[in-house]
């Protein structure tokens, strides 16, 4: 089942699978299948990057113990933590 939207005002142009999205024979549009992928994905790496933060602030663990423990660069670690402060300063 697809849940994409038709909208009458867009053009059908299909996919690299089909030509024409309404006359497509597959079971489940490949658009769906990857959009679900990417949010499962993503979800994953904000878990990951809350623990970081947590390893980091409340364990005191320090950064390279952080690079060894999720397989992360430096630059990875202090991205994560920067983004992870600047997220809890808007809630």
């Amino acid at each position: 089942m697809t849940t994409k939207v038709y909208d009458p005002c867009s053009k059908d142009t299909g996919c690299k699978l089909h030509p024409a999205c309404l006359s497509c024979p597959e079971p489940e549009c490949i658009e769906d299948i990857s959009y679900g992928a990417n949010r499962r994905r993503r979800r994953g790496l904000v878990a990951r990057n809350r623990r970081v933060a947590t390893f980091r602030y409340d364990l005191r663990m320090s950064i390279s113990e952080l690079c060894g423990m999720f397989s992360l660069t430096e630059r990875q670690v202090y991205r994560i933590l920067s983004e992870e402060r600047q997220g809890a300063a808007r809630h």
